[in-house]
């Protein structure tokens, strides 16, 4: 997992989860996650997001299963975006317009492979992005 707080995994979501979106596996999914995937002592998670607009989203097939960690991380992700937006000093209506403008602030890493991945120049550095490298 890339540094960053889960914002690089909120990215790939396409929206932001919130903590009634992480449903707590039963005893038998428990059961079921350890089978496939080995014990742990984490809670596990299926993500179910509540809010309509962002069932069946976008970049997923299937069922979302996390970790406690997991879970933390993007929830941190969450909270860096938006604090991004809020230090932006402008008015956004949907997590989408938060993250396009959020991803104008972060490493390239973070937003690769999604729909708010950053245009590079042919020597890879990042074009109209906000992000002030410091050498």
């Amino acid at each position: 997992m890339l540094s960053g707080g889960g914002m690089p995994q909120v990215f790939a979501l396409g929206f932001f989860p919130r903590e009634e979106d992480f449903l707590e596996h039963t005893e038998e999914q428990y059961d079921e996650y350890c089978k496939q995937q080995g014990h742990t002592d984490e809670r596990i998670y299926a993500l179910l997001p509540q809010d309509p607009k962002n069932q069946g989203f976008d970049d997923f097939d299937g069922l979302c299963v996390v970790t406690e960690h997991q879970k933390y991380l993007l929830l941190c992700g969450v909270e860096l975006i938006e604090k991004i937006c809020k230090d932006g000093h402008k008015k956004f209506d949907t997590d989408h317009e938060k993250m396009k403008f959020a991803a104008q602030y972060c490493p390239t890493e973070f937003t690769k492979g999604t729909k708010y991945e950053q245009q590079v120049d042919k020597n890879g550095n990042p074009i109209n992005t906000k992000l002030k490298v410091v050498k």
